[in-house]
């Protein structure tokens, strides 16, 4: 091991003190796959929290990424997806529950998806990008999002990492991608997002 920090504890202290808060809202998304239509219901016990202000719906002329770690849903660790506002360059939402499986949480992750969609400039929809660790748990997540012809998901080779690797849906962790990923945090970190 190392005792060289990868980030500067100071810059972390002062992004935590500077931008970070308790969310605005927190519920459930109540959501029909069949019309894409999702509802926010709040509710203090609920697994969706949001950084939205005074808005009950996400904003459909903003632009949505969604990051998520898979765990097993067998209650030890918690999945987590991200929402990222891309124009306003702030996180807007967090989902989080240590008891949903994997084939569960793709159905989980397309819904945070729908609702979360943008209207591009020919007045179609589209939902948001969806970026998952690939590895373990997340690769039933991968699968069951392309069975379901999920039409926003980050593929490898987008990374710039691997601009060859054969186009895999989500995000896969390696020494090289890991590295990767830590030194553009770092960097945006350091441009103050």
């Amino acid at each position: 091991g190392s005792d060289v920090w990868f980030f500067i504890q100071e810059l972390i202290n002062g992004v935590i003190r500077e931008k970070c808060g308790p969310a605005d809202k927190k519920g459930t998304l109540d959501f029909d796959p069949s019309t894409k239509v999702g509802k926010f219901m709040p509710d203090q016990a609920g697994t969706l929290e949001l950084w939205l202000g005074e808005d009950e719906e996400p904003s459909r002329s903003d632009r949505y990424v969604i990051g998520a770690d898979i765990s097993g849903g067998t209650g030890r660790t918690k999945s987590c997806a991200a929402v990222w506002s891309r124009n306003g360059r702030r996180k807007v939402a967090c989902w989080k529950s240590s008891g949903v499986i994997p084939y569960r949480m793709a159905g989980v992750l397309s819904a945070l998806g729908w609702w979360f969609r943008s209207k591009r400039g020919d007045g179609d929809e589209e939902p948001a990008l969806l970026i998952w660790e690939a590895n373990g748990p997340g690769g039933e997540v991968g699968k069951v999002l392309v069975e379901q012809a999920y039409p926003n998901l980050y593929h490898r080779g987008e990374d710039g990492v691997h601009p060859s690797a054969k186009r895999q849906p989500g995000w896969h962790n390696t020494n090289d991608t890991s590295e990767a990923l830590f030194r553009n945090y770092r960097r945006l970190l350091h441009e103050d997002l």
